[in-house]
């Protein structure tokens, strides 16, 4: 098939004008940060966990770019064989040809080919007149290599799970309409069960949910964590449903280097695998220095609740942990510096802004007995860091959640 023809069947809007419907998905707040930087020089990197939606984004973009040329945009996807047997340099001056001047060429699983960031510097240094969208592996976009080549000519963007506010978005919910609190109520509830990852978010059924949840996790480990940086498999297993069963407990990696016998550097590196890979993400003990903030135990968080399907949270859900991984998630997925703190008392998270604290947060399912010692934890932190603004966030007042986020937004947009 010639190159031109192999092209057409993975660009569709070529002929019918418009990008495929069933190829759009839910419509994801990172693709018009994206579209804002078009037409800027800057080559758009979309980086994020397996099955989060990267390639879905790409194609949002696309459609939004194509009114009046449907040629304008060109997606490659360099897992294709034939493209692969093409070469870069004959597929990338092919994309050219057809989107013309000011071409927006999508460029996914761009890790497949040789040099691939030597690549996109040339193209990048000799000022050819297209936008290069980039996505693939997250491991390969977060390479040293990758950095130091292509220092100052990226834009990240990172696409992860649904955040609530796109799931409210799907369901119909308006999060600040008192009217739709019970319906709110009820999505968090099943975010806390189920997660936001997008195919697993649209099944109707928990079974097909779960099944879901296994595969990914499953893939994740085989192919980033433990393929993608040469680790052991098995081993790779055991500590990442160590860490994911305990997520949100403070934990040292001298911790895990004793708990599964293996030197510290060698706890480190599945640690960070783990990280890299987007399985989960860390809070550091907030301190002033980062010696300091390195001394102490980590917390461990997955990047989507949908998670504990693979790894097992015993005999009942502890509702009251979901809720705090949840707001950490939400937190995490909105960019935000989020620490731990903890002296006699402790809180769950301190939102910094470069370094400096800007708000406190606690989180407890409802009122009951510990109560009292949640809302110690909360000022305690807060006079020590000397912060005014706190937040008890709960589920019997789950507007707080609401302003929490909005008010989060605006400190990070």
């Amino acid at each position: 098939m010639a190159l031109r023809d192999v092209l057409e069947t993975w660009n569709p809007w070529w002929t019918v004008g418009e990008v495929p419907s069933d190829l759009l998905g839910e419509p994801r707040d990172v693709t018009r940060k994206i579209l804002d930087w078009m037409g800027k020089r800057k080559i758009k990197v979309i980086i994020g966990p397996r099955r989060a939606g990267k390639t879905t984004v790409m194609y949002q973009v696309a459609s939004e770019l194509i009114q009046s040329n449907p040629r304008r945009a060109v997606y490659i996807n360099f897992e294709d064989p034939e493209i692969q047997e093409a070469g870069f340099k004959k597929v990338y001056e092919e994309a050219k040809k057809v989107g013309g001047k000011g071409a927006v060429i999508l460029l996914d699983e761009i890790q497949n080919v040789p040099k691939w960031d030597m690549h996109l510097r040339a193209i990048y240094d000799k000022r050819d007149p297209v936008n290069l969208v980039v996505s693939g592996s997250t491991l390969a976009m977060l390479g040293s290599q990758f950095s130091r080549r292509l220092a100052g000519r990226t834009i990240t963007f990172r696409v992860y799970p649904f955040s609530l506010f796109e799931a409210a978005r799907i369901r119909g919910i308006n999060p600040v309409d008192p009217r739709d609190r019970q319906a709110l109520l009820g999505l968090m509830e099943e975010l806390m069960s189920y997660g936001s990852y997008p195919e697993i978010f649209m099944e109707k059924t928990e079974a097909a949910k779960r099944k879901l949840a296994v595969e990914y996790y499953e893939s994740i480990v085989a192919r980033d964590v433990s393929a993608g940086h040469d680790l052991d498999l098995d081993k790779a297993n055991e500590i990442a449903r160590y860490l994911l069963r305990n997520a949100g407990n403070p934990i040292s990696v001298n911790k895990i280097s004793k708990l599964f016998k293996m030197a510290y550097h060698t706890a480190e590196k599945y640690v960070n695998a783990f990280k890299d890979s987007m399985v989960m993400f860390e809070v550091r003990r907030y301190a002033h220095s980062l010696k300091t903030q390195m001394a102490f135990p980590r917390k461990f968080y997955p990047i989507d609740l949908a998670f504990k399907w693979a790894v097992g949270w015993g005999p009942t859900p502890d509702r009251g942990r979901a809720l705090e991984l949840l707001v950490g998630i939400e937190l995490f997925k909105m960019g935000s510096e989020i620490y731990y703190w903890t002296n006699d008392a402790e809180c769950d998270f301190v939102v910094a802004r470069e370094g400096k604290p800007t708000f406190t947060v606690q989180v407890t399912l409802g009122r009951g007995p510990h109560l009292a010692r949640e809302i110690k934890g909360l000022n305690a932190a807060s006079n020590e860091l000397r912060v005014k603004d706190k937040h008890l966030v709960t589920l019997e007042d789950i507007e707080s959640f609401i302003n929490l986020l909005l008010k989060n937004a605006k400190v990070y947009k």
